[in-house]
């Protein structure tokens, strides 16, 4: 398993010199989803097509969504995107697709909030180019895991979804249960500690979530970092 941020968030807390974690010690390029000019809330298309037959070629695509796509699930999806490039299955063949979105459309095309970009650029990896989007009933053709962060973000996504594709959702942290809450906090109104506690909520979630796939779709995929 690749390890948690809690060294980092110790560090953080403590005031002392930032540790990080060995997959997160180094800036990681191609982190990014692509930068939407045309439809401020057309979803990005999958890199690869899925082999009808169940053989060649196959993406596993997860979809991150908060509020307004600017604070949450830009971390969750940077975090996300760090771990699977880690263990080389980020938009490969036979690899993970990313990304994230919002329920509502109020920052469409805007960069995340500055201080979540500051505090991912601390940890490592950049989350800068990303957009903001507004999640759409289409997601759901495109997506195999769609994950709120909080409850209002999931009965939105309910009311959206096509019948058939509802099993898709769930809330991120509830497949990170030894957090015991529910829903991350929105650390909108909040200063840097909020993010900080964010951010530790969605990195253990995050991990969960890739185990779980990891032992569903890439059961024989090597899990230790070279």
């Amino acid at each position: 398993m690749i390890p948690s941020c809690d060294l980092v968030f110790s560090s953080l807390n403590s005031g002392s010199a930032l540790a990080l974690p060995f997959f997160f010690s180094a800036p990681l390029s191609g982190l990014n989803k692509h930068s939407i000019t045309d439809n401020l809330s057309t979803p990005p298309a999958l890199p690869y097509r899925k082999s009808q037959s169940g053989k060649g070629v196959i993406v596993v695509s997860v979809l991150f969504v908060c509020m307004g796509n600017i604070c949450r699930s830009p971390m969750a999806e940077g975090a996300f995107r760090a771990r699977a490039k880690a263990i080389g299955l980020l938009e490969k063949s036979h690899g993970i697709f990313v990304d994230s979105a919002g329920t509502t459309h109020y920052h469409a095309g805007q960069s995340p909030d500055p201080r979540a970009i500051a505090l991912t650029s601390r940890l490592g990896f950049s989350i800068k180019n990303q957009r903001a989007r507004q999640a759409l009933a289409s997601d759901f053709e495109t997506f195999d895991y769609i994950l709120a962060m909080d409850r209002d973000n999931l009965h939105y996504l309910e009311g959206i979804a096509p019948e058939q594709h509802r099993h898709k959702l769930s809330l991120m942290l509830s497949h990170a249960p030894q957090v015991r809450l529910d829903e991350v906090p929105d650390p909108y109104y909040g200063g840097d500690e909020g993010f900080e506690r964010c951010f530790r909520l969605i990195d253990q979630a995050a991990q969960a979530v890739l185990d779980k796939i990891l032992a569903k779709h890439f059961p024989d995929h090597g899990r230790n970092v070279p």
